[in-house]
């Protein structure tokens, strides 16, 4: 069993985490997953890192499947914003409501957890919702499906955009390319203020 000098040792490297973890995005995925960090998961990170710092305003992120860049970019990544900005609103949208909820759920999954980073911010206490919660500190996250999603009245200063477009026979469609072309265009971008960041993947 560890003695007081092991714990107090114990406990100086917890803090330590967790206060690199509100710093680094790379230092958050690993504290929150447990895992070390492959070479394409270190480069998405480090980018991911300068959308923040406010290097990158606009991204589209392109990878292949089972690389985890849902994981990345559609679940931590917003949890991360949340924590370093408690009051700022985050929508993200995916191609249904239903997937959209999906998303949501493991973004406020992460508040939730043990080893989130920022005990000071908490998820306010009439937050239910797994597509739509709100901070204490009086910022948001909404969730929604880019088709007949309803995105008026939510402000958004991180649009976060997550196969908006499902399946290549929908993709193939020119009316379906036109409708997604349009919500974004009318429906999204109108949502924008203050830091006004877009990323897609």
């Amino acid at each position: 069993m560890p003695d007081g000098a092991d714990l107090e040792y114990l406990a100086l490297l917890e803090e330590e985490d967790r206060r690199a973890s509100q710093k680094s995005f790379l230092r958050y995925y690993m504290r929150m997953t447990g895992f070390e960090p492959p070479a394409h998961v270190k480069l998405a990170c480090r980018f991911a890192q300068r959308i923040e710092e406010d290097v990158v305003d606009r991204a589209m992120v392109f990878m292949p499947p089972r690389h985890v860049k849902t994981t990345l970019f559609s679940h931590l990544f917003p949890s991360w914003v949340i924590g370093r900005h408690p009051q700022s609103p985050v929508m993200g949208v995916a191609h249904t409501d239903r997937y959209a909820k999906k998303i949501g759920s493991k973004v406020r999954g992460y508040m939730r957890n043990p080893a989130w980073p920022w005990p000071e911010v908490s998820l306010s206490s009439d937050t239910a919702a797994k597509e739509a919660f709100a901070t204490a500190q009086g910022g948001e996250y909404n969730a929604f499906g880019m088709f007949g999603g309803n995105q008026h009245g939510n402000p958004a200063e991180w649009l976060i955009m997550d196969d908006i477009i499902k399946g290549r026979k929908i993709a193939m469609s020119p009316h379906m390319r036109d409708e997604a072309w349009e919500t974004y265009r009318t429906d999204l971008l109108s949502r924008l203020q203050g830091r006004r960041k877009q990323l897609m993947i």
